[in-house]
């Protein structure tokens, strides 16, 4: 492939991600957002940069928090695979919202999960 060529490729990726209609965020395997899209940004009330760096239990209720990171950690570690649930997620001003979530992994070249990949649609509407 061309150096231009995978150039225009992230681009055109990148505009996907930034453009598609649910909230997608990638998280690192400490539970911290490394990278998170506009809708996933207004659907929980936050910046692009006070989400980044902060660890996703931070939106999540305090009473699904432990459960919830616990099956994080599990989850990164392969102990089971992408899931699909609608859950609940408290936005910067303390709403609780709606979500149906999909989680699934971004793996190395011999299948190990290095980050999740986080997609969020709303369901509170």
């Amino acid at each position: 492939m061309v150096h231009g060529e995978s150039e225009l490729e992230f681009e055109v990726l990148r505009s996907m991600y930034q453009s598609v209609p649910v909230g997608v965020a990638i998280v690192g395997p400490d539970g911290a957002f490394i990278d998170t899209n506009p809708v996933l940004q207004r659907f929980l009330g936050f910046t692009e940069e006070e989400l980044r760096g902060v660890d996703f239990s931070r939106v999540l209720p305090l009473d699904e928090r432990e459960a919830r990171v616990d099956f994080f950690r599990k989850f990164l570690g392969g102990q089971c695979e992408a899931f699909v649930p609608e859950k609940r997620y408290l936005r910067k001003d303390g709403e609780r919202v709606w979500g149906r979530v999909n989680v699934s992994s971004i793996r190395d070249a011999d299948g190990r999960r290095l980050r999740a990949i986080v997609m969020i649609n709303n369901i509170s509407l």
